[in-house]
């Protein structure tokens, strides 16, 4: 039996094979599952940076102590450079007064009879000059690191001349004289006061390790 359908054209029914169908449920199917696996990948990514966010945080706490400690360290190792930057601040303009002063009574005259002294210190204070410190019109232009005052009681003019030459002489100290005056008077002896300045000349105190300021 023949059927002839008698339809115009545009009314006819066509069937499509069988192919498309499968197309047409597959493909939405499969761009299903392809979001689902990656809504699956990135909840799994999102697991493991919380996990690892939480092992940090577990980790922070564990070693806040040491932290806190290294700081407390750091504070301290500060503090002590500080010291130490003052100590060798001081060390810097430290004088060996000792030194300086035996050096000083090195330079006094002879003693009289009977080992009594010509000249004494009845007075002697000291100053450190940090830094030393040059004057064109003070101890002929040398740097000046320690200056010494004294005043005392000299047997004679004489004595106290030879006191001031001694100074002169040496490279260690310059002098400025001050004043002299006759005190006095017993019989045919006559003592003088007197007062100077002498600088100890030189960049800076001799290895000064020991001594007082």
């Amino acid at each position: 039996m023949i059927a002839v359908n008698l339809l115009p054209q545009d009314l006819r029914t066509t069937r499509q094979p069988p192919t498309w169908r499968i197309v047409a449920v597959v493909v939405p199917l499969l761009a299903v599952a392809i979001a689902g696996t990656l809504h699956v990948q990135a909840w799994r990514a999102t697991q493991a940076a919380e996990a690892e966010r939480r092992t940090l945080e577990a980790r922070v706490v564990e070693l806040q102590p040491t932290v806190d400690a290294l700081a407390r360290a750091e504070a301290r190792r500060d503090d002590l450079q500080r010291l130490a930057d003052v100590r060798e601040s001081l060390d810097a303009g430290r004088i060996a007064w000792t030194d300086a002063i035996a050096d000083l009574l090195g330079t006094l005259p002879a003693a009289g009879r009977a080992g009594a002294p010509r000249l004494d210190f009845d007075s002697l204070s000291m100053q450190a000059v940090t830094p030393p410190a040059q004057d064109p019109t003070r101890f002929e232009g040398a740097p000046v690191y320690a200056e010494l005052t004294i005043g005392g009681t000299a047997a004679s003019l004489d004595v106290l001349s030879s006191f001031v030459g001694n100074l002169e002489a040496d490279p260690r100290f310059g002098v400025l004289f001050q004043n002299a005056s006759r005190t006095r008077d017993e019989g045919d002896t006559a003592t003088y006061g007197y007062s100077l300045t002498v600088g100890a000349l030189g960049d800076g105190a001799p290895d000064a390790t020991e001594g007082a300021r």
